[in-house]
């Protein structure tokens, strides 16, 4: 797999337009990483969803509306 990788990336960067793409590729994948960092790098989905529902149980005690 990685030989077909390296391949492609060869004959990619052989075209003037695939390097933009490339580009392009790089600057999403480097914000999408410095967000993650920015948010402290938070390990997989289950940590996400249970980070969501402390909020909202925090969210909901000062909403209380009762």
């Amino acid at each position: 797999a990685a030989l077909v990788v390296a391949f492609t990336l060869v004959a990619n960067l052989t075209r003037p337009a695939a390097i933009g793409s490339l580009t392009a590729t790089a600057l999403v994948a480097a914000g999408l990483y410095w967000s993650w960092v920015r948010a402290g790098r938070p390990r997989g989905t289950g940590h996400a969803v249970a980070e969501s529902e402390e909020l909202e149980e925090e969210v909901d005690l000062l909403v209380d509306d009762d």
